[in-house]
């Protein structure tokens, strides 16, 4: 008998965190599920852990690959699927014991195609939902599919039908970054029955890399990634109603890929960049008003020759170090007016020394970031 749930589980380089996520999908409450975990060449102890669990739970099944990338390892694991239903979970993450069997039973009792879920992150609140129905009836609007477009573009919200990722031919990019998008957007698109389920089932841990790690490469990769999904979408005529989407994407997810860049990669980026903003760009990005105000200004910057990587670094040092501060500000005064309103216990004191720490290193990368000839200089406009 087939299993009701396949997971898939791409794994490179992650030892520290993969215990925890493999515990959480051995003990799912609901037993008839096929595990598919692809080592992509690791090279820590990860394949290792694999197969410790493997020995002990026979739905567990290994693909071992050389590294190639995520796109290309699941969709080797999409190609050994035999469940009716396939969820993707990634190995520094963790679900809930009773994901696979919650959204099993709704897709099931809605004859879902997807099943839209909540998720949130080990130091962030929950996502809130974006969507206006749990469930949409055929069929969809212009309007209900951009809703369904704004939805976390990341698999590991959705649960898909087996056989309409297989019927639709709905796999992942090759490119290393940007990957999910083609996914997201053929998900969004093609789906006739979508519904969303207002739970957190998913845990999502934030790993960010080091500080200047980025590279020309990984804008390429992006950029690839966007101009096949926009081949896609003239080809199948969804470009014309969706295109205002697509560009608001685009220039997004290019912003993200350069906003932890080396100086030197930097300024490849802007010589090959700028050309790309041509006066059709330039229009768009000065008239639409959805675009967030962070990326026009950036674009706009960049078209104009005076972008600093200040302006790059700041959002990392915004998102790293200003957000959890005010975090920890928020949560240290809910302790002293709140209900109990008792002394601030061994709970906050500690909140209030790691808050100290993300202060400090606030401090010493402001520091760095002017002595490191990326453009900031104290009361002056960057060249």
């Amino acid at each position: 008998m087939p299993p009701k749930v396949s997971i898939i589980i791409c794994i490179y380089n992650v030892e520290a965190y993969l215990r925890e996520c493999l515990d959480s999908v051995v003990n799912q409450t609901l037993q008839e599920i096929q595990i598919i975990c692809v080592n992509d060449g690791s090279l820590d102890n990860s394949r290792a852990l694999l197969q410790e669990y493997a020995d002990r739970d026979p739905r567990i099944e290994i693909i071992d690959q050389e590294n190639q990338g995520l796109g290309v390892a699941r969709n080797n694991a999409l190609a050994r699927t035999r469940g009716q239903y396939v969820y993707l979970a990634d190995p520094d993450d963790f679900i809930e014991r009773d994901l696979c069997r919650t959204l099993y039973l709704y897709a099931e009792s809605q004859s879902a195609d997807v099943v839209f879920l909540l998720r949130d992150t080990t130091d962030s609140p929950i996502h809130t939902p974006t969507l206006s129905a749990l469930v949409y009836s055929s069929p969809l609007s212009v309007e209900d599919r951009k809703e369904l477009l704004n939805t976390q573009v990341g698999a590991v919200g959705k649960f898909c039908s087996n056989k309409f990722l297989r019927s639709n031919g709905i796999k992942f990019s090759h490119h290393r970054r940007s990957q999910d998008a083609i996914y997201h957007w053929k998900v969004c698109l093609y789906c006739t029955r979508p519904a969303f389920i207002p739970m957190v089932l998913y845990h999502q841990r934030i790993v960010t890399a080091p500080k200047g790690t980025g590279k020309w490469k990984h804008v390429q990769d992006v950029s690839g990634v966007y101009s096949q999904l926009k081949s896609f979408l003239e080809k199948e005529g969804f470009f014309e109603d969706y295109h205002e989407k697509f560009y608001l994407s685009q220039f997004q997810n290019i912003r993200a890929a350069c906003s932890n860049m080396s100086p030197e990669s930097f300024e490849i980026f802007k010589s090959q960049m700028r050309p790309m903003l041509d006066k059709h760009v330039i229009d768009f990005l000065k008239t639409n008003r959805r675009i967030s105000s962070r990326t026009r200004n950036f674009f706009l910057a960049l078209h104009e020759n005076r972008t600093s990587k200040w302006r790059v670094y700041w959002s990392d040092i915004n998102r790293l170090f200003i957000l959890p501060a005010v975090k920890f500000v928020k949560s240290v005064i809910h302790g002293i007016t709140g209900k109990n309103r008792k002394i601030i216990n061994m709970q906050y004191r500690q909140q209030i020394v790691q808050l100290s720490e993300l202060v400090g290193r606030l401090c010493n990368e402001i520091v760095e970031l002017r002595k490191d000839g990326t453009g900031y200089q104290s009361g002056k406009k960057a060249a």
